[in-house]
């Protein structure tokens, strides 16, 4: 997906560069041509999420299942739920609804039927007493490591478990790993749903963004300032990612703010020359210095693409202009201009 990103953004600009003031005739011909590059980036994410966020996650539930399966099926336990979730993702509507809607919630409620298998399992009495200590000395080091006050007492429990003297009778250690087991598949389970909301909020907003993006530039045109400043926001997550030492393994939830900083930023140039050009006018007079190179009537102007680039590219900038603008207009009036002649 970078690279198509890396591609159209830059060409979409330097096109809109290249045009004249006095080609007005032929922008309102071939304005229409800005849609491509969108059209493109629309389709870089289907493609990114089908193949790079939901592909895999598929692929570790399915690898998951199987595992679960052959254990479930030696213990004896009914695996038809476990077959149905291996049949889930064969038909050719689940795909395209894939394609356009994932997640819709199914892999959320595969995982928590995977949890209840492995729970079940942990109850037959094929598992030795000397295995469920050493899986409780394991789950007491791993909690105790964590940051939640409910592991901690956990893994002081199984801390007096394992230590207790007389020790504890065999039933009650078969019962410790159960409760834990349900704790820690409950905080996954919690953990894996938040961070699929989070992809699909994303989503969500790059379509409102994108929709925004095609109203303004059919009613107000100047989309040469959606493009630079779409650019701005790539390079600036660009240079994020590329500085950054350790990549999270969180679902591909990060993905979202690669989706998400192209959008901003041409919302952000767009509206950010607009306010500029306006705080520039005389009447006005906030903003001076190098922003007086922006002009909201000359869109492929050096100092305007330069602008709308740097907007997209620094959110900061942005937020201290619109910072400046809210103090001024929350200013209360001077003694002078409240006497009435």
């Amino acid at each position: 997906m970078c690279r198509f990103m890396v591609i159209f953004a830059p060409v979409s600009l330097l096109a809109a560069i290249g045009q004249d003031a006095g080609q007005t005739a032929a922008c309102a011909r071939y304005g229409w041509l800005w849609l491509v590059p969108g059209g493109l980036f629309l389709l870089s994410i289907f493609l990114a999420r089908r193949y790079n966020i939901a592909g895999p996650n598929r692929a570790l539930l399915l690898a998951r299942t199987a595992d679960v399966k052959e254990r479930a099926a030696a213990a004896r336990l009914d695996v038809t739920r476990l077959d149905a979730i291996e049949q889930r993702f064969h038909g050719a509507w689940d795909k395209l609804a894939d394609f356009f809607f994932w997640s819709r919630g199914e892999e959320n409620a595969d995982f928590k039927t995977l949890h209840f298998f492995e729970l079940a399992l942990l109850e037959t009495p094929a598992v030795s007493p000397e295995r469920v200590k050493a899986r409780l000395e394991t789950a007491g080091q791993l909690l105790a490591l964590g940051d939640h006050a409910l592991g901690k007492a956990l893994a002081t429990r199984i801390d007096g478990a394992c230590k207790a003297m007389p020790p504890s009778s065999d039933s009650a250690l078969r019962e410790l790993p159960i409760e834990i087991q349900y704790y820690l598949y409950n905080t996954a389970d919690t953990g894996y749903s938040t961070l699929t909301c989070w992809q699909t909020k994303s989503i969500w907003l790059m379509f409102v963004g994108l929709l925004l993006i095609l109203t303004l530039g059919a009613a107000a045109d100047r989309s040469v300032l959606f493009a630079a400043g779409a650019a701005g926001g790539f390079l600036s997550r660009l240079s994020q990612q590329l500085k950054r030492a350790n990549v999270p393994n969180d679902y591909g939830a990060s993905w979202s703010t690669l989706f998400l900083s192209p959008v901003l930023g041409a919302l952000s140039g767009w509206f950010g020359v607009l306010l500029v050009s306006f705080a520039n006018e005389p009447t006005f007079g906030l903003l001076g210095g190098p922003f007086k190179q922006v002009q909201w009537d000359k869109p492929c102007s050096s100092g305007t693409l330069f602008a709308a680039f740097l907007l997209g590219f620094s959110e900061r900038l942005f937020d201290s202009i619109i910072q400046k603008m809210e103090s001024q207009f929350e200013k209360p009036p001077s003694p002078a201009a409240q006497i009435h002649p």
